[in-house]
């Protein structure tokens, strides 16, 4: 679930019943257990999750044996995950630093989507796209860049300046402050995070890819993968000496 609900507290006698608000179902309900939290909902429970092995199981039935979700509090230095409930005291003073590491541009005030339109003719990304902010504001003093977009891709772009490389996700969405856009930025993130580091064969694979074009939408663009650095073979030889490093 990457949806965040709020709960309300239902007293009737000395019964307390916890009700998710949620515009997906309105009977989830969550009870406290002497172990553990689970999920129930009638009609959830109706939802049936068929593996390839043939088992079956209810979506709430899955949510609760694995207690895959995150429960918080309105003391924000407890949490509830996977069964255990974890205290971290220290948590609110980590939010001033958790912050800093957002650094926000006006530029992205005028962004309306993630690649923009293409032509066969197309050398560059639209003025008004992340994938054109990101070229012209973070790869603009690379000495390597690459276009790495869909497929099998370790990023959207990959950038090799001095002895740094760096793998970018650009993401474009309507969101202001939506938990679950974040966590598809960082979930792509922690999902590539070992293709940091590569054999020597799998950039030489990727090298192949590099001397290409863009192809999307049924465009064949003349957008280079290499998108800026001199030729391909200075370019993996760079990756692979920067990997020792």
């Amino acid at each position: 679930m990457q949806s965040v609900f709020n709960v309300e507290s239902i007293t009737v006698g000395a019964d307390t019943t916890y009700k998710l608000e949620s515009s997906l179902a309105d009977d989830i309900e969550i009870s406290l257990n002497k172990k553990s939290i689970t999920i129930h909902s009638d009609k959830a429970s109706k939802l049936i999750l068929t593996f390839d092995n043939g088992k079956e199981t209810s979506l709430t039935g899955y949510f609760n044996y694995y207690n895959d979700f995150i429960i918080n509090f309105e003391d924000l230095s407890l949490v509830y995950t996977n069964r255990k409930l974890f205290k971290d005291s220290k948590l609110i003073s980590y939010i001033d630093s958790f912050i800093d590491a957002f650094n926000g541009r006006t530029e992205l005030n005028t962004v309306t989507s993630e690649k923009g339109t293409f032509s066969n003719a197309s050398t560059s990304f639209s003025a008004n796209s992340i994938f054109n902010f990101t070229e012209s504001r973070i790869l603009h003093d690379a000495d390597y860049s690459f276009l790495d977009d869909l497929g099998n891709e370790w990023a959207d772009f990959i950038k090799l300046k001095g002895n740094t490389l760096s793998f970018i996700h650009a993401k474009y969405g309507d969101s202001q402050f939506s938990a679950s856009s974040f966590h598809e930025v960082v979930g792509q993130a922690l999902k590539n995070i070992g293709n940091m580091t590569p054999s020597n064969e799998q950039i030489d694979l990727k090298a192949v890819r590099w001397a290409e074009n863009f192809n999307i939408a049924g465009f064949n663009t003349a957008i280079t993968r290499m998108r800026s650095g001199d030729t391909i073979p200075n370019a993996t030889d760079t990756y692979k000496k920067l990997l020792l490093n």
